[in-house]
């Protein structure tokens, strides 16, 4: 056809160009198809090759005059149909009329089109339904495009649309855009989306192309039933909306047994609900390298596996400016990062959240969180693997580095986790790791912690939570930043909560700084400590090094106990039923009023082949103060006790030590005995810190009342003969009283 020509399609029966069976070809290059005026119905069609058939519209222009339901720009239909163009235009619908099921480009059963540097488009107005810019349907269909344009303004209506085992190939810098909300006549509803690939063997491909979309609902690419899309280059632009977190308006979605691959891209989404990714239902999956996503509506994360999908980064950043960074829920979703950089900056943004059956691997990459109550990693019913990761999170409250909560199994192997944030709303801190409830389990090998802020602990234990250490370096600075923290908090034999700790190095540096310290409040379930070839260091007063209250329990062997402050005894096992336990360990004090070993108000202290030295004045190595009810016991076997400044033993009230094998020196006098009223006044009782809550919700640790007088609920304790009885006013041996040894 000649240039410049123009041609009016007035009857539904004939398209503006008709192009039938193999060997047919019609070349219009520099024309003008207008759909309309006409009668009714007004399903126009501007150019179509049949059954083998070309047609080539370079530099030509099909465009709606007259609005219709079910018009066409353009349809190649049938193996070996061919459409062509450089610069051509297509717009059906004028923007004014709402009209639905309006096709800028059909290619179908086999048909294939091919497009450079065109704009397509198709103007339903807000209301039309179903107005695709590009559709590829059937087995054999294909539509490249090159550069150029796409664009679509009604609801529902796809930018570009691989069906039934239908192709499209995008590349050359094109632009896909929809700008429609969701179309209501669908269950569920139906977003804009600017790709779409549906049906087993329908496929998407694009290379250095730019997506957008801000309608309702609306992916910028989505692959669903079998469909795939993949995208190298991407740039992807959304401010998408949705109501609800399972059917989010994510930039990129699969679900239904969907696959994705995005490389070397970017994402960019505002919208609520709008997050980077999203994998759902059994048999999606993701494969993400090399890309940036950063997400900054509220509830938005940057990636969101649930319901048994499958995702897996590699050297890529996820980023959540409100909410949770990345989110795996459900049994048999699980999500798999490589050298991959996961940040949340909202409050109550974890890191990595993991529930519901959910499973992680991380290896290499970081977590980090800045707002307050932000996890860097939690999982709750859930497991998780994390290989040299760094954790780090900067908020205050409960702003935890790791956290495994009722049935979350997490493995930490190197890596770090540090947080500098402190303790502001009541019984909220962020410590470094954290298990809480029955089966929060974690187990931390070669990982080093240190945290920043007040009453940020390095790793605790709480009513059920297990922590199992092994060659770790744990350093807190901050008053009452505890190394190692056990306690139970709740009544019934399945809160029993413990660290098992081995090759620790433990330093804290700050007043009531324990190195270690367990709290049972006199509850059935046990809470305890175990340490084995480990080094405990205290820089601060009121920080001993290990310290054991309420019925708790600690353990250590092989190991070296250090305290440089006042007050800061060594060890510290108070009421009873409290027990310390020592084989091959040494401690040492260094500090006003800083014991070796305190036995108090019940409390048990039991040392084998163990050294206990005190350095300061009013210290001494081991004293046992008790009263009536709450008689304190100290028993040492073929150890050493010695004090430089002072008597290596004292006893305060009602107390009992037994030595055996055992060599006790002093700079003069080695035992000193008297009521309480002698001795220097001990810290007043306090219950502990209160345990891990929730950092969503509005939880607070229980109120617990130090023990005041006889401790109901206390355990019963069988005692052996002793060598050294005391009531306050004398010291009984072997069952004989001693007159005046002081």
């Amino acid at each position: 056809m000649t240039a410049g020509s123009s041609i009016t399609v007035s009857q539904a029966a004939v398209p503006g160009l008709d192009a039938r069976n193999a060997g047919a070809t019609i070349t219009a290059q520099g024309i003008t198809v207008q759909l309309g005026p006409g009668v009714v119905p007004r399903t126009f069609v501007g150019a179509q090759a049949l059954s083998g058939a070309a047609v080539e519209l370079s530099g030509s222009t099909i465009i709606t005059s007259q609005a219709g339901t079910g018009q066409r720009g353009v349809i190649s239909d049938g193996f070996g149909s061919n459409i062509s163009a450089t610069g051509l235009t297509i717009t059906l619908g004028t923007g004014a009329t709402t009209v639905n099921d309006n096709l800028a480009v059909l290619a179908q059963n086999g048909g294939m089109a091919n497009f450079t540097n065109s704009a397509i488009s198709t103007r339903g107005a807000a209301n039309g339904i179903a107005n695709h810019a590009v559709t590829a349907t059937g087995s054999g269909s294909t539509v490249t495009l090159t550069g150029g344009t796409v664009s679509t303004a009604s609801r529902g209506s796809f930018g570009v649309q691989a069906a039934d085992g239908g192709r499209v190939v995008i590349g050359g810098g094109t632009q896909v855009t929809t700008t429609g909300v969701q179309d209501l006549t669908t269950t569920p509803v139906t977003g804009s989306h600017a790709l779409i690939a549906t049906g087993s063997g329908s496929r998407i491909d694009g290379a250095n192309v730019t997506l957008g979309t801000s309608g309702l609902f609306a992916s910028a690419a989505r692959a669903e039933n079998g469909g795939v899309v993949a995208l190298t280059g991407a740039t992807i632009n959304t401010s998408s909306n949705s109501q609800a977190d399972s059917d989010p308006s994510s930039a990129t979605r699969v679900l239904s047994g969907g696959s994705l691959r995005l490389t070397n891209s970017t994402v960019d989404t505002t919208g609520q609900r709008g997050n980077g990714l999203s994998v759902q239902d059994a048999g999606s999956t993701a494969t993400v390298t090399g890309t940036a996503i950063s997400v900054s509506g509220t509830r938005a994360n940057a990636a969101f596996v649930f319901d048994g999908g499958e995702a897996s980064f590699s050297d890529s950043s996820l980023f959540s400016a409100n909410s949770t960074a990345v989110n795996v829920q459900g049994a048999g979703s699980s999500i798999d990062l490589t050298d991959s950089n996961v940040r949340s900056g909202g409050a109550i943004g974890y890191g990595l959240r993991v529930g519901d059956g959910g499973t992680v691997t991380m290896t290499g990459g970081s977590s980090t969180t800045t707002g307050r109550d932000a996890p860097a990693l939690a999982a709750g019913n859930a497991t998780v693997v994390a290989n040299n990761v760094t954790f780090s999170t900067a908020g205050p409250d409960n702003a935890m580095g790791v956290l495994a909560d009722l049935g979350g199994n997490i493995t930490l192997n190197g890596g770090s986790i540090v947080t500098t944030g402190d303790s502001v709303r009541l019984s909220a801190y962020p410590h470094g790791i954290a298990a809480r409830n029955p089966g929060g389990i974690v187990r931390a090998n070669g990982t080093s912690v240190r945290t920043e802020g007040l009453t940020a602990m390095g790793v605790v234990a709480d009513d059920g939570g297990v922590i199992l250490l092994d060659r770790n370096s744990i350093t807190t600075l901050g008053t009452t930043s505890i190394g190692l923290y056990s306690t139970v908090e709740q009544s019934g034999p399945q809160f029993p909560a413990g660290i098992v700790g081995e090759r620790l190095v433990v330093e804290t540096f700050g007043t009531g700084a324990h190195g270690a310290m367990a709290v049972e409040h006199f509850l059935p379930a046990d809470s305890t400590i175990l340490l084995d070839d480990s080094l405990l260091t205290t820089h601060g007063d009121l920080a001993s090094g290990l310290r054991s209250i309420m019925s708790a329990s600690i353990d250590a062997r092989n190991s070296v106990i250090l305290t440089q402050g006042d007050r800061s005894s060594g060890l510290h096992s108070r009421d009873n039923g409290s027990e310390i336990n020592l084989i091959d360990t040494t401690v040492t004090t260094e500090g006003t009023a800083s014991h070796g070993a305190l036995a108090e108000g019940g409390g048990l202290v039991n040392g084998l082949r163990t050294s206990v030295e005190a350095k300061g004045s009013d210290s001494y190595a081991l004293y046992v103060a008790g009263a009536a009810g709450f008689v304190s016991e100290a028993r040492f076997d073929a150890s050493r006790l010695s004090n430089a400044d002072g008597p290596a033993i004292a006893i305060g009230g009602e107390g009992v030590v037994s030595l055996t094998g055992s060599v006790v020196s002093s700079s003069g006098q080695w035992l000193s005995v008297g009521t309480i009223a002698d001795f220097q006044p001990l810290t007043v009782p306090d219950a502990g810190l209160g345990g891990v809550t929730d950092p969503e919700g509005l939880e607070t640790s229980p109120v617990f009342t130090p023990p005041g007088g006889p401790a109901g609920g206390a355990r019963p304790r069988q005692r052996d003969a002793v060598s050294l009885r005391s009531d306050g006013r004398s010291v009984h041996s072997a069952g004989k009283r001693i007159q005046s040894c002081s």
